[in-house]
């Protein structure tokens, strides 16, 4: 978006919500001068959104500056888990994660698992591990068409996938 505001491609003047999905993360990458820079061209009557895990204070900030009459929505910790998930961590060194992962499926042998990496290459790189080791195993992240997208959901709905990495 800045490149296209730079080059004069993108005309804000019909704008009328702004989005800022993992508000955090982009302030965590420096994305702030960025994200200010936006919000002084789109229009001043507007709805804006913040979405955000954590609430530190340089997001408060931003809401303060840009937002008219924020209500702030908080999730209730006990209402984070549908009662039939079952959710476990371990923190390991990452040498280690592809051999415990192994592990943890073949000892448990869930139906279905989901496997979180922090960026798409990681993804594409667990996958092709894992098909190595003989695991029904595909990737979902950006990078994917919204019909390869689709056709990966509905092979893991149907168990015919046994585990699903995906972008945090």
């Amino acid at each position: 978006l800045m490149d296209h505001m730079e080059r004069k491609t993108v005309n804000f003047e019909n704008v009328h919500t702004v989005v800022l999905d993992e508000a955090d993360e982009m302030l965590n990458m420096g994305f702030r001068d960025d994200i200010e820079k936006i919000l002084k061209r789109v229009p001043k009557e507007r709805q804006t959104i913040f979405f955000s895990a954590t609430m530190p204070k340089p997001i408060l900030d931003l809401t303060k500056k840009y937002l008219k009459n924020p209500e702030h929505v908080k999730v209730v910790h006990k209402e984070l888990t549908v009662p039939n998930v079952q959710q476990f961590y371990y923190e390991l060194k990452p040498n280690m994660k592809l051999e415990i992962l192994s592990r943890l499926i073949d000892v448990h042998d869930p139906k279905l698992s989901l496997v979180f990496c922090n960026t798409k290459r990681a993804v594409d790189g667990l996958v092709a591990q894992l098909h190595a080791r003989g695991y029904a195993a595909e990737a979902i992240h950006g990078d994917l068409k919204q019909n390869q997208r689709d056709k990966v959901m509905a092979k893991f709905r149907s168990g015919k996938l046994e585990v699903l990495v995906a972008t945090d």
